[in-house]
């Protein structure tokens, strides 16, 4: 038998290798792994009439409401966008989170995703930002192929439930009247049982100039 050191070490390089591609650290791979289920509640139905090629392509976030557990990838992120680029057959997609840290001018991040869909419910995904990760409930919630749709993820961590609500635009802006009534969608499913602010995502100046992908 070998010995238990010998053990945690191909563990420890196991998972370094399933996470590098994402840029993720190990810390947040094994939290990831021991610590996130999917949420069941609060909960709202897809998009009607969802449709895969609707969502693909390029969507710049206008604006969200995030716990802390839920802004792990983006808690200081401006410029945020969402990339999706449709996988297989079976409405699998990959997504692509992208931002610049801190200011426009900041370190471009991206962490990537895949969302598998939820069996008879369109518009109802399965995310994963890497093989060995549980998986993440993942809702379109809106969806304007040529406007605007929101994106709703949710996840419970030791039993506290962290929740993401993103409205995002096919532009770096989206007319105050149609993020208001998107916004209303919160209440009307239960979607931020927290109560927490709406905060709007600095899209100006960004992407003018190169910067270090991490």
């Amino acid at each position: 038998m070998r010995p238990r050191s010998w053990d945690l070490f191909a563990l420890k390089t196991a998972v370094q290798a399933a996470a590098r591609p994402w840029r993720i650290t190990l810390e947040h791979t094994l939290w990831l792994i021991t610590t996130w289920r999917p949420c069941f509640r609060p909960t709202a139905p897809g998009a009607d009439a969802f449709a895969l090629e609707k969502l693909a392509g390029t969507w710049y976030e206008v604006g969200k409401v995030q716990t802390v557990g839920g802004a792990i990838f983006e808690g200081d992120c401006v410029c945020t966008q969402l990339e999706y680029t449709p996988i297989g057959s079976d409405g699998s997609a990959t997504v692509s989170n992208i931002c610049r840290k801190s200011s426009p001018d900041g370190k471009l991040t991206v962490a990537n995703a895949t969302i598998s869909p939820v069996d008879g419910q369109p518009g109802k995904f399965q995310e994963r930002f890497c093989k060995v990760c549980p998986a993440v409930s993942y809702t379109i919630v809106a969806l304007d192929g040529d406007d605007y749709m929101v994106e709703y993820d949710c996840s419970s961590t030791l039993g506290i439930l962290n929740y993401c609500f993103h409205v995002m635009s096919r532009k770096p802006t989206l007319e105050d009247s149609v993020v208001e009534n998107l916004k209303a969608l919160m209440p009307q499913y239960g979607l931020n049982p927290q109560g927490l602010d709406w905060k709007v995502t600095t899209q100006d100046n960004c992407w003018a100039g190169a910067a270090e992908l991490v």
